[in-house]
């Protein structure tokens, strides 16, 4: 790292964020921040007061915003979220907006109300109702326009009873009406914002940035009441690995009592068999019990050793599964590519930043711009607003795009922080791609290989039994059919086995735990 970038990389906005320092998209996070004022959050473009009773903020140019925003709030969002979602539905003619976004609901729940939806003349308006005729929850929004103030509403697209019409009309009326708009809308925008203003220390001087926590949408929808102190978003995610770890917990003894069953049934057959068939067999019967006893007991260590070493690995080859379908590379056109999340400028060997690069949005064709459209792309504002290194284990987008080593400081816990963080750990090189983020410094990618957990081993017990069963074999005159079934038990019994048997039941589980989340 040059020391200009090193100088201008400490000389950066300095905004504390916490956050996993994977690459998250934006529909899996929430943005808190806090500020000296109060506590925000932005969702589908608006602007939320996270206060006892959570409130929508029209834009960032209302006075409204000033008042309750401190300046460095102010500035932070305006050069990261710039949410602008009210200006959109003051413009549209419709007196309605849906969102797909629940959580925004969610939050917003102390304002939820009832509405239906009316048809004339092939457009649709919204109006407030009662629960029992109700198809939409929806939340009022006062939209001021010149001097007087017009009522529209936020409508969750989720429906609570089915409505007489296609649902997907309205969502085709609001596309149509925001197209046809979108020249004024911006212009409207841009007039009101001018340029984008710069986050220079300068036009910071005696302004609080805000903290930033990053949190997944599944932990802000257990919220009971904001505001929401870091401390409880602290332990609500701890309970969420809590019971993450416990279900796994409970699918490992879940598998272990079931394969154990199965061994049992198994043993009970094959002595079934061996009493119904007396003349088959040369075998002691007490002398068959105790090699039956042994084999079952070897089973039994084995499948310990499965449950305690093998079932993490299978876990950790599911995550890891899911992750190489995320990191494959999704082709947009000749020049571009998606992957981990990134979209990736494949004749420049670049991350390119859609929502603010120049190049991109001059040089794109319309048929890229429609596939990114419905693209799962990194949400950009936890890259800025990140003072930590971002991991991805996506070995293809380091092939892809041009990095260089690093150092950086890697603690205890396996946590990758930027050299001039006051964290004890070891430092440690690692391949990165460098972005310049303009005001918010240069910003870094890193490549973590995972940690790979090795096999287990089969149980001090196998190599007992099958030295005891065929010395057996070996100092007694069984006929071929003992012999066979002697082998039969022991190879039942074995670690082999019982590996396949225990990973075939594994990924069944999982292929059933996928049909389930596909509903």
């Amino acid at each position: 790292m040059t020391a200009k970038r090193a100088e201008r990389d400490h000389d950066a906005i300095r905004t504390q964020v916490y956050m996993d320092n994977s690459v998250l998209s934006s529909k899996d996070i929430i943005p808190i921040i806090f500020t000296t004022t109060g506590q925000f959050t932005v969702i589908d473009g608006f602007i939320i007061h996270l206060k006892a009773r959570p409130e929508l903020i029209n834009d960032l140019k209302s006075n409204h915003a000033k008042n309750v925003l401190n300046p460095g709030g102010w500035f932070t969002l305006r050069n990261t979220y710039n949410p602008t979602s009210c200006k959109t539905i003051e413009f549209i003619n419709s007196n309605f907006y849906i969102s797909k976004n629940e959580i925004l609901f969610c939050i917003m729940k102390s304002s939820v109300m009832y509405v239906e939806f009316t048809e004339r003349n092939g457009s649709f308006k919204c109006k407030r109702t009662s629960r029992q005729h109700a198809t939409h929850q929806a939340i009022q929004l006062p939209i001021e326009r010149g001097d007087r103030k017009i009522i529209k509403y936020l409508v969750n697209i989720k429906t609570i009873s089915p409505p007489n019409f296609d649902p997907n009309d309205l969502l085709a009326q609001q596309h149509i009406e925001i197209t046809a708009m979108e020249s004024v809308i911006n212009e409207a925008v841009q007039h009101v914002y001018k340029s984008k203003p710069t986050l220079q220390n300068y036009n910071l001087k005696g302004f609080e940035t805000p903290d930033v926590f990053f949190v997944p949408s599944s932990i802000i929808s257990k919220v009971k009441r904001f505001p929401i102190s870091m401390i409880t978003i602290k332990e609500l995610l701890q309970k969420e690995e809590e019971y993450k770890t416990t279900q796994l917990n409970q699918l490992r003894d879940e598998l272990s009592s079931i394969i154990n069953k199965h061994n049992t049934v198994k043993i009970s057959q094959l002595k079934s068999y061996f009493a119904s068939n007396p003349t088959e067999f040369n075998i002691d019967t007490k002398l068959f019990e105790t090699i039956c006893e042994k084999c079952y007991v070897n089973s039994k260590n084995n499948l310990n050793t499965l449950s305690n070493n093998i079932f993490p690995q299978l876990v950790n080859n599911w995550v890891q599964s899911t992750t190489n379908e995320k990191n494959k590379v999704q082709s947009i056109s000749d020049s571009y590519c998606i992957i981990d999340q990134f979209l990736v400028s494949i004749k420049q060997k670049r991350i390119v930043n859609n929502t603010d690069d120049d190049d991109f949005k001059n040089l794109t064709t319309t048929v890229e711009r429609n596939k990114l459209r419905h693209a799962k792309l990194v949400e950009w504002n936890t890259i800025y607003l990140s003072t930590n290194p971002v991991v991805s284990l996506s070995e293809e987008l380091f092939k892809l795009v041009t990095n260089e080593p690093v150092e950086f400081i890697e603690d205890e816990n396996g946590n990758i922080w930027n050299y001039f963080a006051d964290i004890k750990g070891t430092k440690k090189a690692f391949d990165t791609i460098s972005i310049d983020c303009g005001d918010f410094g240069w910003k870094h990618i890193i490549l973590k290989t995972p940690d790979i957990t090795t096999h287990g081993k089969p149980s001090k017990t196998e190599k007992y039994t099958r030295f005891y069963i065929e010395n057996l074999i070996k100092n007694h005159d069984f006929n071929e059919n003992s012999k066979q079934l002697i082998n039969d038990i022991l190879e039942f019994a074995s670690y082999a086995k019982q590996q396949a048997v225990y990973t075939k039941l594994f990924n069944e589980v999982i292929q059933l735990f996928k049909k389930s989340q596909l509903g």
